[in-house]
């Protein structure tokens, strides 16, 4: 698989992606630091096309442009991966073949529910539809995009509607009352299935990687799929993904979760009981949640229980579901950046880490 990363920073998908001996035929990335550690990680060229400080729209940008490019001028020459720097100006010859995949998480300040919450009005937030451009240009099979999960509600939904319809090829109207955390859409000739889900680093786990990360990190996840929504839908909603991503009960519980009921008929196989929204190009309608099958009283996919932190040990297994999580081990030391103030804590679970200067 080759694939192009776009507003790459220090790379996490390359990192996650290296196990499966995916190529990377280009980065993106236009700030010095990050630049800087895809050299020395990856073998990364300096930036070829550094963003203009003649197109910044204000003088603080300009400003802080004009900075980028000195620092970026020091940087070592060389390189193995050509980082095209600024991805809105990439060409077909920048880089060497055929890409499959193209990922990128485009600026998520103005979609943030901590920012002006601006969404596309932002040219910051403005970039995400330049991803769908690059990705229609480049002729990717796959797409992977990732934000916050405040583009769901960013200008009352409607900004994420607007990017779904431009991948999709439909025009894809907000559904009543809001956008669910997951749901799958039809394609039109030519276009990207897609399906999405709000996923969180503490809480998911995947059989070859079974320990979460301990940071309370969520994060809206796009797959496309150019002319077909099956295959994206089994990444995000089948296999290893098919148990969901279920944050701790706060109360004392017995039984397992309920059946879902009143939907339609679970024959696409892996996605059992699992609540999304899906939307097709012909009716634009949306399907009630999924039923589960039963064979025999018994669930076709075992149900894992709530995730939670208890003296249970792992030879303790319920009946039909994996056992609770074991938290006896001593809590990971997460590392917090305050300028000059650096500090050691030891928690569970680490707040969003932050950089401030």
């Amino acid at each position: 698989m080759n694939y192009g990363s776009v507003c790459s920073g220090v790379e996490a998908a390359t990192l996650a992606w290296e196990h499966l001996g995916w190529t990377a035929k280009f980065f993106a990335e236009v700030e010095p630091f990050p630049a800087a550690v895809l050299h020395y990680r990856f073998d990364a060229t300096k930036p070829l096309r550094p963003l203009d400080p003649a197109e910044a729209e204000t003088g603080k940008e300009r400003k802080e442009r004009e900075r980028w490019h000195r620092q970026i001028a020091e940087l070592p020459d060389g390189g193995t991966i050509p980082n095209l720097g600024d991805f809105t100006k990439i060409k077909d010859d920048d880089y060497d073949g055929n890409i499959d995949l193209l990922v990128g998480g485009t600026p998520c300040q103005s979609y943030s529910v901590a920012g002006l919450r601006k969404g596309i009005e932002d040219p910051r937030g403005n970039l995400a539809f330049e991803f769908v451009k690059l990705a229609y240009r480049t002729g990717s099979r796959w797409i992977v995009w990732e934000n916050v999960p405040g583009v769901l509600s960013s200008n009352k939904g409607t900004d994420f509607a607007g990017f779904l319809s431009l991948l999709c090829g439909w025009e894809v109207a907000v559904p009543n009352p809001r956008w669910s955390k997951a749901g799958i859409i039809t394609p039109a000739p030519g276009c990207f299935g897609l399906a999405w889900r709000v996923l969180d680093a503490q809480y998911t786990r995947v059989a070859g990687f079974p320990d979460a990360v301990p940071q309370r990190r969520r994060r809206l996840f796009v797959i496309g799929y150019l002319g077909e929504w099956l295959y994206p839908a089994q990444v995000l909603f089948d296999g290893e993904m098919r148990h969901g991503d279920t944050p701790p009960r706060r109360e004392k519980r017995q039984k397992i979760t309920r059946d879902s009921s009143g939907g339609v008929d679970a024959s696409v196989p892996g996605f059992n009981g699992l609540n999304f929204e899906m939307f097709t190009g012909e009716s634009k309608n949306v399907s009630p949640t999924l039923q589960r099958e039963r064979a025999k009283d018994t669930l076709v996919y075992p149900e894992q229980p709530s995730i939670m932190s208890t003296g249970q040990s792992n030879a303790e297994i319920c009946e039909g579901r994996s056992p609770a999580l074991n938290c006896n081990h001593e809590a990971p030391i997460v590392f917090e950046n305050h300028g000059n103030d650096s500090r050691i804590k030891k928690v569970k679970v680490s707040p969003a880490i932050t950089s401030m200067a």
